[in-house]
């Protein structure tokens, strides 16, 4: 079942989210570019989330695609939602994320490392990610978990997948899931549609 969550909820955990990546990839990138359409098919958007409940969303100016090749030979691509820039949108913040890893032996050392550099970002801004074991079945490895507040509320969702030599990754708050069949319900497209021919080509 999916749970949209109160606002006050929400509102407390946004100023940890994207420190995690931003250690982990932050300082990688040798250059910068607008994701190609294919590439774009493998991320999560904004307009994804309407589903869900999510009607005051201001998908044009909130939301922004990126594409970068990284300076160890990975291509990553991401969508990110930020409502910190509309004060009218629903509060809601994601970060849709797909990586081409150069082999699987560097997919599975990324996989480890953005599991641990999204916890401790969520921990320096005061949040918690907590393992719902079983909550992801997709890809080679998964991990899922809840995300919670300062004040120990539920307030988001955070997923890391390997398949092969792409890694996904998805932070999302302002809504969380706590049932496989609903996460993998959302994930399982980008997923199963992410192929290592699609990154770099229209």
């Amino acid at each position: 079942m999916k749970k949209v969550i109160l606002i006050v909820l929400a509102v407390l955990v946004l100023g940890a989210i994207g420190l995690g990546s931003l250690f982990f990839i932050g300082i990688r990138g040798i250059s910068t570019r607008e994701p190609t359409a294919a590439e774009k098919t493998m991320l999560l958007t904004s307009e994804v989330f309407e589903q869900y409940g999510f009607t005051n969303l201001f998908h044009e100016t909130c939301g922004s695609y990126s594409a970068k090749l990284n300076i160890d030979g990975s291509t990553e691509v991401e969508f990110e939602y930020d409502n910190s820039l509309h004060a009218e949108s629903d509060v809601f913040y994601l970060q849709s994320d797909a990586m081409l890893e150069p082999t699987e032996k560097d997919a599975e050392e990324s996989f480890k490392i953005m599991v641990g550099a999204m916890k401790v970002g969520l921990k320096i801004g005061g949040c918690r990610a907590e393992e719902q074991a079983g909550l992801c079945t997709l890809g080679d490895r998964n991990y899922a978990a809840t995300i919670f507040n300062a004040e120990n509320y539920p307030a988001g969702t955070m997923a890391v997948i390997r398949n092969g030599r792409i890694m996904h990754s998805l932070m999302v708050v302002g809504i969380y899931f706590d049932t496989r069949e609903d996460l993998e319900e959302l994930l399982a497209p980008v997923i199963s549609g992410a192929s290592p021919e699609k990154f770099g080509t229209d």
